[in-house]
């Protein structure tokens, strides 16, 4: 092992903080980024103990600088797929005929009218629809990345006008 324990305590004391900005910067969560923090000191110790040697500190900082930030990256995609598919369950749940009365939904339907035409017809096929992503992506002659991207950026303006109405 490269670092005796003191030495370890001096690093984890020394860049502890910088990590957390890191993962902080991409999750805006503290729990989160503490817990990204614990990832990327395992990870280190990993590598130390499977003989992983550090030219400088320069590269020893740069090391847990890029192991933050797949982390926290890894982290983010696994918090936004978790939205995206809590987002689709309460759409698919809620606009309904039976829910239009229902202060969210017309919320929703609001925002959805004030979406770009491109991303209007996307979430209308996909929702209103229930048009798989592999069949509007036939419909309107667009690839099957670009169909899920234009659902994601409208699914994030509308949940971004939502919450910025406190709702």
């Amino acid at each position: 092992m490269e670092d005796s324990l003191s030495e370890y305590d001096e690093i984890y004391k020394k860049y502890e903080w910088f990590i957390y900005k890191i993962a902080n910067k991409y999750l805006n969560n503290n729990d989160d980024s503490q817990e990204v923090g614990h990832e990327v000191w395992i990870a280190y110790l990993k590598a130390i103990n499977s003989g992983k040697i550090f030219e400088s500190e320069m590269h020893r900082r740069n090391w847990l600088a890029r192991v933050a930030y797949y982390i926290a990256i890894k982290e983010y995609s696994k918090k936004l797929r978790y939205d995206c598919v809590e987002f689709e369950e309460y759409m698919k749940n809620e606009i309904q005929e039976e829910n239009c009365d229902n202060p969210k939904v017309e919320m929703i339907l609001e925002e959805y009218e004030k979406l770009k035409p491109k991303y209007k017809e996307i979430f209308e096929l996909y929702y209103f629809q229930r048009l798989k992503i592999l069949e509007i992506s036939k419909l309107i002659h667009i690839s099957e990345n670009a169909v899920k991207k234009r659902l994601e950026r409208s699914r994030t303006c509308i949940k971004n006008a939502i919450a910025q109405k406190g709702l």
